[in-house]
């Protein structure tokens, strides 16, 4: 899958014998406070953990097809983990997008209103933990395919607008 960003420099601090190594794919979104999250050592991962995000204080009614409809507008979802006890008012989820644009333009909602509620829009710290898919080797290839030409044409896309901006 395509890059949309280049790797930002990396953040890193010693303290007491440990390095904290940020996770370079990770951006500031302006006008809110950035905390570096750390890098797990694995490019894929970081790269994964870069388009999640962390949804709080949802309506316990909101369904993940909601949630999918409500972030739409940031870019598509390839993936969302609801989480958290259905009887209790709010729950939370986990959001993938299929690009690192998309989750970033997801951290500027942080305070909409979601039916009734403000929702809270964090940083995932982790990867979403999906259950496995038994593909076969033309499947996946069909996939890959598919996943990394629609990255194409989304980065095609928003250099278009930027280019018209």
């Amino acid at each position: 899958m395509t890059s949309f960003y280049p790797p930002a420099p990396s953040h890193s601090s010693t303290h007491a014998s440990t390095t904290f190594v940020s996770n370079p794919y990770i951006r500031p979104v302006r006008n809110m406070p950035f905390a570096p999250i750390a890098s797990t050592g694995n490019d894929e991962k970081d790269r994964e953990i870069a388009r999640t995000i962390y949804v709080g204080n949802i309506n316990s009614k909101v369904s993940p097809a909601e949630l999918v409809d409500f972030f739409s507008v940031c870019g598509p979802v390839a993936y969302i983990r609801m989480a958290g006890d259905e009887s209790q008012p709010t729950r939370f989820a986990f959001i993938e997008f299929l690009d690192m644009d998309a989750a970033q333009m997801a951290m500027t909602m942080n305070g909409r209103m979601l039916m009734d509620r403000p929702i809270k829009i964090n940083r995932s710290k982790n990867t979403i933990v999906k259950p496995p898919v038994k593909l076969t080797r033309e499947e996946q290839k069909q996939l890959d395919y598919a996943v990394d030409k629609l990255s194409r044409k989304l980065q095609q896309c928003r250099q278009q607008e930027e280019a018209v901006n």
